[in-house]
């Protein structure tokens, strides 16, 4: 059997019934490794975008919602706790609204002569807890984010 031009049969892949490849172009080599490199890119900066979301999420810790840090020894505070067992608990109140009756504690701590002698301190605030006495006991507790207790109050 003659091969005639451009024939892309052999005498050997005829009586075998198959063809002979053609060699891949290199531009279609290209674009497997391109596709490849970007599906397994594309993979991988899902995985690290999901790692940093997740370690954000995990690392909040004390933090809300706003994003405002939360004082965990305010969650400790429970109804029927003494006033010393609250003291002993947060240290001394920043503001003693009425003796015997109510406070106010500020994270972090500031006593009132800190507030006096620098009023821009306030925004430092992140968590503010009210607590009311009755009978030397706590009987309800009112908790503010810094923001909240910084925004101006309706007269």
């Amino acid at each position: 059997m003659t091969r005639r031009m451009g024939d892309e049969w052999s005498n050997d892949d005829r009586m075998r019934g198959r063809a002979r490849r053609k060699p891949q172009s290199k531009q279609k080599q290209t674009n497997a490794v391109l596709l490849l490199f970007l599906i397994g890119g594309g993979v991988g900066l899902v995985v690290i975008v999901g790692i940093v979301i997740l370690a954000i999420a995990l690392g909040r810790g004390g933090t809300d919602v706003s994003g405002s840090t939360r004082d965990p020894k305010f969650d400790q505070v429970q109804r029927g706790m003494t006033e010393g067992e609250v003291i002993e608990l947060l240290g001394d109140a920043a503001y003693i609204r009425v003796p015997g009756a109510s406070g106010c504690w500020t994270y972090p701590r500031l006593t009132l002569e800190e507030f006096h002698q620098n009023p821009n301190r306030n925004r430092d605030i992140e968590d503010v807890i009210t607590i009311y006495f009755r009978d030397g006991k706590v009987v309800d507790t009112f908790r503010q984010t810094g923001a909240e207790f910084r925004r101006p109050r309706p007269r």
